[in-house]
């Protein structure tokens, strides 16, 4: 024990008050360290930056961490400083109501499994080849591309679900056309149960059953399948109808329509022939003296010969006496054609 306890008390005390100050940060009424960042380079002070003093946020108790460097902010720009983000966010993820228990006693819960969705009675899973097995609606690498000029029907297959309460019949499918047509556009509400193309070219139905019917259809001289974009496949029995979209891709071959001849008959018909017509009136623009006039039914023989039906009755001015100019219009071309009735 010291002989002067005065003395190294007061040496202690000094000792502990240097050591104090020596720690003790400079600051202003307890706010943040004043920490002067390096002064900007030239370039950036000629942008308005400069070297000012930033507010950084203080270390914690725990552990006091040299502050990483921040670039100065623009004169005029408040220095403040949000607080430090954790490294790891945890967002809260919301789960799905449980059931309440409907037990008074809290003994168990009565939570339900949700039903299985019931498998449809009436789809179209896919469209295939029947001779290739190659798809021609789910085709992923190019589109269906229908051959124009083939005289052997085309064998298709639908893939699906039929069983309807009103079964698909082969007998109510049926069809004939005169002798000598290949296609013919198809009006009226017959056959009942039917398989069209693009709601106007019925298929002709070889096999059915409840989950695939097996078709054939010439596309010789078909004018419409060398369209290319979307065209629809439906299955109709009664009030049901489905319906996909096939995609096409047509040949490189022009198939403009050609007008041969045009006959006036009876006074109110009026009877186009030629070739590379459509069977789909949608896709029909004829025009009479500039006139837009619909456009019935179309007809093409097993040669390719085309016969396209006008009803004129509500058009008398293109039957009348004198020279008229007829032009006729599909996605794939157009022609003009001059006719003349005479009195």
């Amino acid at each position: 024990m010291s002989k002067h306890p005065g003395k190294g008390f007061g040496a202690v005390w000094l000792s502990g008050l240097f050591l104090l100050t020596a720690c003790q940060p400079v600051t202003s009424s307890g706010g943040p360290l004043a920490v002067s960042l390096p002064t900007a380079s030239p370039t950036a002070l000629e942008h308005g930056f400069g070297s000012e003093s930033q507010a950084l946020p203080r270390a914690t108790q725990k552990g006091a961490e040299r502050p990483k460097p921040v670039s100065p902010l623009p004169r005029g720009i408040p220095s403040v400083f949000p607080s430090a983000f954790p490294s790891v966010l945890s967002v809260p993820i919301a789960t799905p109501a449980q059931p309440s228990d409907s037990h008074s006693g809290g003994g168990g819960s009565n939570f339900v499994a949700p039903a299985p969705v019931p498998t449809p009675l009436f789809y179209i899973a896919d469209i295939l080849e029947s001779e290739t097995g190659k798809s021609i609606l789910n085709a992923r690498e190019q589109a269906w591309q229908p051959d124009y000029f083939s005289a052997q029907p085309l064998r298709l297959t639908i893939v699906g679900n039929f069983a309807l309460s009103s079964p698909l019949q082969e007998s109510e499918m049926r069809f004939t056309y005169e002798p000598g047509l290949l296609h013919q556009t198809l009006t009226g509400p017959e056959p009942r149960q039917r398989i069209l193309l693009d709601g106007v070219r019925p298929l002709e139905v070889v096999q059915i059953a409840p989950e695939h019917i097996q078709l054939e259809l010439p596309t010789q001289y078909l004018t419409d399948l060398q369209v290319s974009g979307t065209h629809t496949l439906s299955v109709e029995s009664g009030e049901q109808r489905l319906s996909v979209n096939i995609q096409v891709k047509g040949a490189d071959t022009s198939l403009a329509p050609q007008i041969e001849r045009v006959i006036v008959q009876s006074g109110e018909q009026l009877k186009i022939e030629g070739h590379y017509f459509m069977l789909n009136p949608a896709w029909v623009n004829v025009d009479i003296d500039g006139q837009l006039i619909p456009v019935g039914q179309t007809e093409i023989d097993h040669l390719g010969v085309c016969i396209t039906w006008l009803n004129l009755s509500h058009f008398p001015f293109a039957t009348a006496p004198g020279l008229h100019l007829l032009r006729y219009r599909t996605p794939l071309g157009i022609t003009l054609f001059s006719y003349e009735v005479h009195p």
